[in-house]
């Protein structure tokens, strides 16, 4: 083998190596980084999880107190009748109010002219009533699918319930003055696992039916998750950390870009790409100039050796 080709194979054999120990070590470096960052982003979809349940914990609270009064004149007549109306003035997002019986049968309502609770939604709270046995939140879309009601009930010890609707729109004012990066999104899904919120977004993508996207699959034994996939609201890739709120079945989500989280280190790995084939090109061209260099003089003394061979025969 030349002296050429060994400087070649030293070379190479020094700086294969090493780059692609570097590179071990950077991948090690990213797969931390990765896990701090999604662990980040789950921490904040949790304050907002945290945020929207104690919201809604808030809304349950008067109906509570109402309840426990109620349990104890179980025949009527209810000591608060005025107080309904002012509960409901007083609290801007909240649509009406009522007490109904065991067969759903209105006790006590607002006014008379109250709007009648669709039939579908209270099923839906008596069912669930029953199965959790608790209080429960369902959503009532029965105002289309841009303009979700959020069904609020509370079960009276003596029998019958206590049921608020709110309006949808309250969620928007939760998290109104949070500050959000560039594309950034935070979004709220009923138990349906339908739209009920989306920061930026527009009324036509509220009751939007979501329980078949990937965004859910990693939720099926677990109450959170991180997911990274792309929205089909504006096609931009993000990633999603995901909580389910337990005491409503609702799931909370915070999206954050992927080209905002891991695109400066896949920057990074890229740049380590190109600087360690640039250097080993380096390398190799040094060995060749190194070889070139060692064999000219070599050379020269082989000629004139042979030459001195020549003149003496």
């Amino acid at each position: 083998m030349g002296i050429v080709k060994r400087l070649l194979a030293l070379s190479i054999g020094i700086a294969v190596p090493l780059i692609l120990a570097g590179l071990v070590m950077l991948w090690a470096l990213w797969q931390e980084s990765r896990k701090e960052l999604n662990h980040s982003i789950e921490e904040q979809s949790q304050l907002a999880a945290v945020a929207f349940e104690k919201w809604i914990d808030g809304q349950r609270q008067p109906l509570s107190t109402l309840a426990t009064i109620a349990a104890e004149h179980p025949r009527g007549p209810f000591p608060f009748e005025g107080r309904l109306s002012y509960m409901v003035q007083t609290r801007p997002h909240w649509l009406d109010l009522r007490i109904l019986d065991d067969a759903g049968e209105p006790l006590l309502m607002q006014s008379p002219e109250s709007e009648a609770l669709p039939a579908e939604v209270l099923r839906t709270l008596q069912n669930e009533m029953q199965r959790r046995n608790s209080w429960v939140v369902v959503t009532d879309w029965s105002r289309g699918e841009g303009y979700p009601v959020l069904a609020l009930a509370v079960p009276i010890s003596s029998g019958g319930i206590i049921v608020a609707r709110i309006d949808g729109a309250a969620i928007g004012e939760l998290f109104r003055n949070i500050e959000l990066a560039d594309n950034a999104v935070i979004a709220v899904f009923d138990s349906q696992r339908r739209v009920l919120y989306r920061s930026s977004a527009e009324n036509t993508y509220l009751g939007t039916d979501r329980s078949d996207s990937p965004l859910f699959a990693p939720l099926s034994n677990q109450s959170k998750a991180v997911v990274e996939t792309t929205s089909p609201y504006d096609g931009v890739k993000r990633i999603y950390g995901l909580v389910v709120v337990r005491s409503t079945d609702c799931i909370v989500a915070t999206g954050i870009p992927s080209s905002t989280l891991y695109s400066p280190a896949r920057r990074q790995i890229g740049r380590y790409l190109i600087f360690s084939l640039v250097a080993l090109l380096c390398a190799i061209a040094a060995a060749i100039l190194i070889a070139q260099s060692i064999a000219r003089p070599i050379l020269k003394l082989s000629q004139i050796g042979r030459a001195s061979c020549r003149e003496r025969v």
